[in-house]
């Protein structure tokens, strides 16, 4: 009867401890390394979750201390991604077509028929200020040109160079005693003016329709530049 009573005690006891302490398979160090590995994954996903929420928190208004600049289409449209530069580069633009059409290439309109059939009332030209620049006006060049008492722009055709006696005789041109060919014209007129000479930097000019046209005398300082003309 003690045997029995011993032995049910020692079971009483063995069966205490183990509700007591349950048993645990004994931990191995390479189920330890990927316990801690999903530890760290779990935190990292705990950081990106408290960052989405403050960025969240932040564009609702709740903290105001960070920025979000935020650009219309339009705008990004009309300057670009950077509108500094692009308000630089509209005024070198600016700057160079004020340049350009002032003093380089200068608009004109032609006025009057005096130029038919090479230039016709109404049409729009330019003049050319650097055309001159390497070498003189030649004969048959169109000019534009400006008088002394006159500021207005006058566009003739270059019939005679300095030094040069000119003279016409019905309609021809003759240079030096010799009659000189103008394909340009389609009616030379019937002119009469006796031989002159020109200065050393005298031009004579004149426009391609005989008809109408006047004769002008000018300085090589009043010859603005060459004119380029183009027909509609």
């Amino acid at each position: 009867m003690k045997t029995m009573e011993v032995t049910e005690e020692v079971f009483s006891q063995l069966d205490r401890k183990s509700r007591r302490e349950p048993r645990t398979a004994p931990a191995h160090p390479h189920f330890r390394i990927k316990q801690g590995l999903g530890l760290r994954k779990t935190g990292a996903s705990l950081v990106r979750r408290e960052n989405h929420e403050k960025m969240s928190t932040s564009i609702a208004g709740k903290q105001p201390n960070v920025k979000y600049h935020f650009k219309p289409f339009c705008l990004r449209l009309l300057f670009g991604p950077r509108p500094k530069w692009t308000l630089v580069r509209v005024l070198i633009l600016i700057i160079t077509s004020l340049v350009l059409f002032n003093w380089i290439l200068v608009p004109v309109r032609v006025v009057g028929r005096s130029m038919e059939p090479t230039c016709y009332d109404g049409q729009i030209a330019v003049i050319n200020s650097l055309s001159f620049i390497r070498h003189q006006p030649g004969r048959g060049d169109i000019v534009g040109f400006r008088l002394t008492n006159n500021p207005q722009i006058i566009i003739k055709r270059i019939v005679g160079l300095p030094g040069e006696h000119i003279a016409f005789h019905s309609g021809v041109v003759f240079i030096n005693g010799k009659s000189i060919a103008e394909p340009y014209l389609t009616s030379q007129g019937a002119w009469e003016w006796p031989e002159e000479t020109l200065g050393e930097n005298t031009y004579f000019v004149t426009g391609d329709n005989r008809v109408i046209s006047q004769q002008f005398r000018v300085e090589r300082s009043g010859i603005m530049g060459k004119l380029y003309s183009w027909h509609p």
